[in-house]
């Protein structure tokens, strides 16, 4: 017994809203950092981009920082 056809209609909206909501809550946005530790050797100058989806190719700019006795 198939069911009544709004009634397979209301389980598959019921279905694709659960996905969804559990896909968006495990995908977290991917974010660079602008932050240096204080014992590092290079200060990041830029990083671009800072927004992407996993697996996008990041740049980052960096400067030397003399190193100190």
């Amino acid at each position: 017994m198939e069911g009544h056809p709004m009634i397979q209609i209301a389980r598959s909206i019921v279905a694709t809203t659960l996905f969804t909501i559990c896909f968006f809550s495990i995908a977290v946005p991917a974010e660079g950092q602008r932050r240096v530790a204080p014992d590092s050797l290079r200060m990041i100058q830029e990083i671009e981009p800072l927004h992407g989806t996993r697996g996008t190719l990041v740049t980052v700019y960096t400067e030397n920082l003399p190193l100190q006795a």
